[in-house]
């Protein structure tokens, strides 16, 4: 569920955006370098924070441990300075996809070689986070529905291409405000596509809304019958 705080958060994202858009529209349409690599200006501190909130996304998690996630970062330090020694600059993006396959190939061996979590830390998990996804096992001994988490999932999947599909076209829409750019061939002018990104947009946000803000309604069998317990006899 957002909180208000989220949400001033994301407001003050988007204004972020929008305005560093805005201020840099002049620049990153002077040419494809300009808009896809910020005309190579960045410096090496920027370039990997920006990595680093790639590589630390929130469905990293779903995948690996917290040693998975160690691993992979240690074979990115010492991978980066024997990829650049060994890649020329002129294939940059080979270094780049590299580093990702063989740091994301250190991070899966590392998680599916150190032992699982117990179940009682996997439980009290389960109990405080309620995650969606198969979690069958955890979710019997906690007395829920093991099919509620494969429901919660379809429902969250669906929300999360609704909210990305949402996003895009108001980015597309913003985008092209601001580029200048000329509309696809299928619509007669700029304004008109702009105007159908942005309506379709606005239009998809009440569907997910409910989800984000925690008012959608829940399954009727996210609760599993209680067993009773039977007497003994000769009690």
């Amino acid at each position: 569920m957002i909180g208000t705080v989220d949400l001033l958060i994301l407001l003050a994202f988007i204004v972020y955006a929008i305005s560093s858009g805005l201020k840099a529209s002049d620049a990153a349409s002077e040419s494809l370098e300009e808009y896809f690599l910020a005309g190579r200006s960045l410096s090496g501190w920027q370039a990997g924070l920006s990595m680093a909130a790639t590589q630390f996304a929130a469905d990293t998690p779903l995948l690996i441990n917290a040693l998975g996630e160690l691993a992979a970062i240690l074979a990115s330090l010492f991978l980066a300075p024997l990829l650049m020694w060994a890649i020329p600059a002129q294939h940059e993006a080979w270094r780049m996809l590299t580093m990702a396959a063989l740091a994301t190939v250190a991070a899966v061996c590392t998680s599916l070689a150190t032992r699982p979590e117990s179940d009682e830390l996997i439980d009290a998990f389960y109990k405080k986070v309620k995650p969606p996804g198969f979690w069958g096992p955890a979710a019997h001994r906690a007395g829920v529905d093991p099919g509620g988490g494969s429901r919660r999932l379809a429902r969250g999947v669906r929300d999360t291409v609704l909210t990305a599909l949402s996003i895009f076209c108001l980015l597309v829409a913003c985008g092209t405000w601001i580029c200048g750019s000329p509309a696809p061939s299928l619509f007669p002018g700029r304004v008109s596509w702009m105007a159908f990104m942005a309506l379709t947009g606005i239009l998809l946000i009440p569907i997910w809304w409910k989800t984000a803000m925690g008012t959608a309604p829940e399954d009727e069998s996210s609760s599993a019958p209680e067993v009773q317990e039977q007497p003994e006899e000769g009690s």
